[in-house]
């Protein structure tokens, strides 16, 4: 016999409990129904189903991206197909070093991630209640951890042959790849060029035709020169009141020239974002780095 949940007020008893364990009978909740267990709250948007599985809440966190979750982690030992809204309340002693104001519901679909940070997480830190709604989602872990924005470059240049003497423009690509914004007017980039090789940097550019590319729209004049060693390296800063939208790119249009380098010789142009200690443009160094081949014929 399957059980129907109607009301919450049937299902009280479960938070006492700090689990939930459902036999092969199964219960279903209907659609809109909120089934509450240990803190968390789940409310279906259709008809949810839940057979031979367990809802389980631990004081153990969990490795995320780029730091550890808060001490608050929920797990069903069979991964649950999930529409609806999760919402779940936590513990100020639970936040692990975690940022308060920057949490994120996280979810994993397996027991060993990798987890990912709900962009579109509601936090009220006054009611210390954080909140997110899916749609066909694979839930396995439930949890929260403290979100940073995240940029990561790359360069495009589809033309990396080098004659003699010869020039190139390319592309700096840099992405914002949490879905948090950078603060304003903080990030910096580095672009090295190899021996052999010189870069120059325009910021008054608004488009640069791509060698081997197409002609692409830069934002050159947001950033800044900060450094040029020998234009060999050039190291850039975001102008004050700029700053990398959430999921946005920033575009920077580079050209280098082929200067002493020999015949023959393969290199490598890297660009890097700088490790950012306060994580206020970058939360995660893991993927600051871009390299890309270059060969002089």
């Amino acid at each position: 016999m399957r059980y129907y949940f109607l009301l919450a007020t049937l299902i009280t008893a479960l938070q006492a409990s700090a689990q939930l364990s459902v036999s092969s009978q199964g219960i279903t909740i209907k659609a809109n129904t909120p089934l509450s267990v240990d803190g968390l709250v789940l409310t279906p948007s259709v008809e949810l189903t839940l057979a031979n599985n367990t809802l389980q809440k631990s004081t153990t966190p969990v490795s995320t991206t780029p730091q550890s979750s808060i001490s608050r982690v929920y797990q069903f030992s069979v991964v649950v197909s999930f529409s609806g809204t999760v919402r779940f309340t936590y513990l100020t002693t639970e936040l692990n070093s975690n940022t308060e104001a920057r949490l994120k519901l996280a979810y994993a679909a397996t027991s060993s991630g990798p987890f990912f940070n709900s962009p579109a997480s509601t936090l009220n830190t006054t009611t210390k209640t954080i909140s997110t709604t899916f749609t066909n989602q694979n839930l396995q872990l439930i949890t929260a951890a403290s979100q940073y924005p995240d940029l990561s470059p790359t360069i495009l240049l589809p033309d990396a042959n080098f004659p003699i003497s010869s020039s190139r423009n390319f592309v700096i690509n840099i992405f914002e790849v949490a879905g948090v914004p950078t603060s304003q007017g903080n990030a910096i980039v580095t672009l090295t060029a190899p021996v052999g090789y010189s870069l120059s940097f325009n910021n008054s550019l608004a488009t640069i035709n791509v060698s081997g590319g197409a002609t692409t729209v830069v934002n050159n004049t947001q950033w800044s020169i900060i450094q040029n060693q020998g234009n060999q390296q050039i190291t850039l800063r975001m102008n004050t009141g700029q700053s990398v939208g959430a999921g946005d790119t920033s575009v920077l249009g580079f050209t280098i020239s082929r200067t002493t380098a020999n015949s023959g010789s393969v290199s490598n142009v890297t660009t890097n974002v700088a490790e950012d200690a306060s994580k206020t443009y970058d939360g995660d160094a893991a993927n600051n780095v871009y390299a890309r081949v270059i060969s002089g014929l």
